[in-house]
């Protein structure tokens, strides 16, 4: 059985003042993956629940990432949206011309 509530009662609230606090991506990274990593060993199993609630910070979705989860993407504009989060409003070359269909 899996450690179900450790999104809601633990990783969630530290993640959501560290926000509140304005700390840098760096700590927010740092604490996000040693959570995530001490969750995992008690077998946390709503990481995706967590994941999508701070699908828009990148230092805690990179957290995700580097330990094997990752945001789903439905859609081209889902890919381009998530691409364009990691730069600074540059084009992405050959995506933002694409035409599906």
């Amino acid at each position: 059985m899996g450690y179900a509530s450790a999104g809601h009662a633990i990783f969630n609230p530290v993640m959501r003042e560290l926000i509140a606090m304005n700390a840098s991506d760096d700590v927010k990274a740092r604490i996000a993956a040693r959570l995530i990593s001490v969750l995992q060993e008690e077998d946390w199993d709503t990481e995706d629940e967590s994941l999508e609630e701070f699908a828009n910070d990148p230092a805690i979705v990179l957290a995700f990432a580097n330990a094997g989860f990752h945001l789903p993407i439905n859609t081209v504009g889902d890919l381009v949206n998530r691409l364009r989060q990691y730069s600074d409003d540059t084009p992405v070359a050959g995506i933002d011309d694409m035409r599906i269909g």
